[in-house]
């Protein structure tokens, strides 16, 4: 059987998953979730500021998928252990690794996808 059809099909799957992933509600703790900026009373209007949330969480959900597909993608990380979670470019990976160069290894390769500004590396090792 030939391995590049398999890892081709491995990847649109890598990327139909992140994309939902990043669709779904997921459970945050208190630490997870803090206010980085003050509101303030000059804020932008509520359509402006829409717009610019839907941008964003689109390019959310990019990132997520293209680093998503790049753990799947690495014959060292198992990327189905690790789950990815992007915020405002900011990218939180948490699940299993088998040894801490899978660890580092998935974060370098989070750290290198387009847009990425930060990866915050909550795996564990087991």
């Amino acid at each position: 059987m030939n391995a590049k059809p398999n890892r081709l099909m491995l990847l649109c799957a890598a990327g139909a998953i992140g994309a939902l992933a990043a669709c779904s509600p997921q459970d945050r703790t208190a630490a997870d979730t803090k206010r980085t900026t003050p509101a303030t009373s000059t804020a932008p209007s509520s359509v402006e500021s829409g717009a610019d949330n839907t941008k964003r969480a689109a390019s959310d959900t990019a990132i997520t998928a293209k680093v998503k597909s790049a753990l799947l993608a690495d014959e060292k990380v198992k990327g189905m252990k690790i789950d990815v979670e992007t915020k405002e470019g900011t990218v939180t990976l948490t699940g299993k690794a088998t040894s801490p160069a899978e660890k580092e290894q998935a974060e370098r390769l989070a750290a290198a996808v387009e847009g990425v500004r930060n990866v915050v590396n909550r795996i564990s090792v087991s």
